[in-house]
Parts: structure tokens; sequence; C-alpha cells
């Protein structure tokens, strides 16, 4: 049996926006006019992106 390890859409943003483009959690939420709060939870993993 083979196990897929699906990644969470925080981590997707971490890795190909944030660490790309060399952005701070809180220089993205303020571009995007969103709270960094916000954004963390998402990028942490502990929200998703339907409750943006």
């Amino acid at each position: 049996m083979t196990y897929t390890h699906f990644l969470h859409p925080g981590q997707i943003l971490k890795m190909e926006s944030l660490e790309a483009h060399h952005l701070s959690v809180k220089a993205a939420a303020e571009a995007i006019q969103i709270p960094r709060t916000r954004l963390n939870d998402i990028v942490r993993g502990k929200r998703g992106w339907i409750q943006i």
C-alpha cells in the first residue's frame, strides 16, 4: 500500500511565494491587505484557504 503526502496550501504558499520572493509574512499580508495573523495561520497550517 502506498501513502501519498498532501501538502497544505500554506506549505505551497510558503515555498513558492514567500521563500522564492524573499517575502516575510508581514510584507505579504500588507501587500494583499489581510491581517498578518490570518496569513501566518495559513502558512503554519492552522487555517485553510476557505477562511480568507
